[in-house]
């Protein structure tokens, strides 16, 4: 019989651990819950530039993990070491590689990186086959912008102010933001995924970037619909 774990009492555990700053949406939820956090692939020291045809941005992705890689894998464990003396609660731990980043972010798909080994009991999951069988949600997504809604304007503010700080000051200003919007439509198409199921039942967000990003991969999703996010430190 699967366990039914109310959203108070989740709460309630989840809200006294060193590791959480903040729960939001949280809902009653039966059987196993799925702890999702998403990884960025590893680009090259030049990170991204300007492609040939001056059409957008193109990079080029390594093996191995990137920093901000390593910054969320550390908010996890910590997260890992507090839940898993929870034995009421049954997770698990997924990380979606954000491998269709090569598909969805560049005007001229570049080659598709190669997700990580992991360890600590964290199943790696590469978006890349769900995001290609999908281009025409995220066509739209790209065109609607669902994230210019009035209510999360302070949000997506902060996430424009936080993307632009990783490109050149002196880069096209219309190129800066054809980027910004393939991030904020690939947040958004990751939000439906996830109410959707593709990477597991009883999906809930670990905030391990801004507080804006969750907000982002809920913009397309009805006010009930939200995706779950439990915000790490």
């Amino acid at each position: 019989m699967k366990n039914c774990v109310k959203s108070s009492n989740l709460s309630r555990i989840l809200g006294v651990m060193d590791s959480v700053e903040r729960i939001s949406n949280l809902h009653e939820m039966e059987g196993v819950i799925n702890f999702l956090f998403f990884m960025c692939p590893k680009m090259t020291a030049r990170g991204m530039i300007i492609n040939k045809p001056k059409t957008g941005l193109t990079a080029k992705y390594v093996e191995g993990v990137n920093t901000s890689t390593i910054k969320r894998m550390k908010k996890v464990r910590s997260f890992l070491g507090e839940i898993k003396k929870e034995k009421d609660i049954r997770f698990e731990v997924t990380a979606i590689y954000a491998a269709a980043d090569s598909v969805i972010l560049f005007p001229i798909p570049v080659e598709v990186p190669q997700p990580p080994e992991m360890t600590d009991g964290i199943k790696v999951v590469s978006n890349l086959e769900a995001v290609k069988n999908r281009m025409s949600d995220f066509n739209d997504i790209y065109n609607s912008q669902p994230w210019k809604k009035e209510s999360i304007q302070r949000f997506v503010s902060l996430e424009e102010k936080r993307m632009a700080q990783f490109l050149d000051k002196k880069m096209q200003n219309n190129i800066k933001k054809d980027f910004i919007r393939r991030v904020f439509a690939g947040f958004a198409l990751d939000g439906i995924f996830m109410r959707e199921r593709v990477f597991g039942s009883n999906p809930v967000i670990l905030g391990v970037e801004s507080p804006g990003v969750p907000i982002l991969q809920n913009s397309t999703l009805g006010r009930g619909d939200w995706v779950p996010v439990v915000s790490l430190k």
